[in-house]
């Protein structure tokens, strides 16, 4: 696997922190004074979206919070979005990392051929996975406001003589690799919406496993 450019996730393939910025998303949209029925349609759309920029997210709620609740103003929505970062940075010091990833991570030899592309906030990510991925390099990882997808082209014009290997938990993540003629690995056990990328997979072509020990004879 020398040759192979290596492009992670960071949401439930890096770090364990899925179901804390679910749990971070609703408390905001709690603190800001919206209906239960708003609450949980967030909560589903976000999960069933994950993969998307914060803004892309928050954009979202605000076009369909008139359905449900108080329409969200663009006051609103940039006070949302800032409770919401604190929330998510707090939470990405605590999260766990995973551990059959960094084991994967660790036996790769190239470690310049490592990247991290993620739709949370690239400044977060620089600050935090360093601390957890200290074979990461800072300049490799790219989030936030640029989405996913462009920031995987970027990578791939930049390495065109090289195999290009995306492992992510979100349908987002497959339809990058889709976009950009790269290889996806599919990985489930932090997913939010396990099925459906599992679905995905098989009607694309692409493998999916629990977690990284069971990929390419590399067990934890």
């Amino acid at each position: 696997m020398k040759n192979i450019i290596h492009i992670f996730d960071c949401d439930g393939v890096l770090l364990n922190s899925n179901f804390l910025k679910i749990s971070a998303i609703e408390e905001t949209f709690l603190e800001l004074g919206f209906h239960d029925e708003f609450i949980k349609w967030v909560s589903e759309e976000f999960k069933a979206n994950f993969g998307m920029t914060r803004l892309k997210h928050f954009q979202n709620f605000q076009k369909n919070s008139g359905i449900f609740d108080k329409k969200i103003d663009d006051q609103m929505l940039y006070k949302a979005m800032d409770i919401y970062t604190d929330k998510v940075f707090n939470l990405y010091k605590s999260s766990k990392i995973i551990e059959p990833t960094k084991k994967y991570i660790e036996a790769l030899t190239q470690k310049e051929n490592l990247y991290v592309v993620s739709a949370s906030n690239q400044d977060e990510l620089r600050l935090i996975l360093p601390m957890k991925y200290s074979m990461l390099n800072v300049e490799n990882i790219f989030g936030g406001p640029v989405s996913k997808n462009q920031n995987v082209k970027k990578i791939s014009l930049s390495n065109k003589d090289k195999d290009i290997l995306i492992y992510g938990d979100s349908i987002k993540d497959a339809e990058a690799a889709i976009s950009n003629n790269i290889g996806f690995v599919g990985l489930t056990e932090f997913a939010t919406s396990k099925d459906s990328l599992i679905k995905f997979c098989k009607n694309n072509n692409f493998v999916h496993f629990k977690n990284l020990s069971y990929f390419k004879g590399i067990h934890v």
